[in-house]
């Protein structure tokens, strides 16, 4: 019986089964009896022997500084071929420059000479006349464009910080629960605050609860004492 204690540890004996199972799990089986090695064609001592380093990496060198310098005759060829352009700046200050160039007084002409003596002389006044109030013209429309200009300036400045402010407000508002208006300012109430029966032990002498490391004189014995034994 297995629950019979016995003295005698079990023995191993000959088993009844006349012949030895010959199977085996494939994860018993020898693995990896052999070392790799290199085989040829995968850097093997006698083939590292017979190369020279320094010959493979000079000649590395050689081609990258032939394609660095195949690269820079191809950028500078091609700088050359297109057409000179301005500098930023005066691309920029050429409207300027053609209104100040417009308000420079035109160089005189040289005036024909007539060989009638009682034709009357040509006013020369009228040419510098004009020419004071087409000055005075381009300077007036370029001030015109320098004020609107400003004035543009001053009117996105001004939008910006407005929209800053909004953002500000806005952010404000959304942090404090009293200015937000989205928010309901009813105060949440539990379940049991309008029922009948509540607060009923309210007024009674709460029992202070005490610790009496004792199996034997503390509050739980005392009592089951007094409720049961009496």
């Amino acid at each position: 019986m297995s629950g019979k204690p016995t003295y005698h540890p079990l023995v191993g004996h000959k088993s009844h089964v006349p012949f030895q199972t010959q199977q085996y799990s494939a994860k018993d089986v020898t693995a990896l009896t052999k070392l790799k090695t290199r085989q040829p064609g995968q850097q093997t001592p006698a083939e590292l022997s017979q190369r020279d380093f320094r010959a493979e990496l000079l000649e590395k060198e050689r081609k990258v500084s032939d394609e660095k310098k195949t690269i820079d005759q191809a950028v500078s060829d091609a700088a050359r071929a297109l057409p000179s352009l301005p500098a930023k700046h005066e691309r920029e200050a050429v409207p300027e420059e053609e209104l100040k160039e417009k308000a420079r007084p035109a160089p005189p002409q040289p005036t024909p000479q007539f060989d009638d003596a009682d034709a009357p002389p040509e006013p020369e006044s009228d040419g510098d006349d004009d020419d004071e109030e087409d000055e005075a013209e381009i300077y007036r429309e370029l001030e015109r464009i320098k004020r609107e200009r400003a004035e543009e300036a001053r009117r996105q400045e001004a939008e910006a910080k407005k929209a800053e402010q909004a953002l500000r407000g806005a952010d404000v508002e959304r942090s404090n629960p009293l200015l937000d208006t989205s928010r309901t300012a009813n105060v949440r109430t539990r379940w049991d605050e309008d029922v009948v029966f509540k607060n009923q032990t309210r007024g009674q002498a709460v029992e202070k609860k005490r610790f009496i490391n004792d199996t034997v004189r503390n509050d739980f014995h005392r009592k089951f004492l007094n409720k049961y034994l009496k």
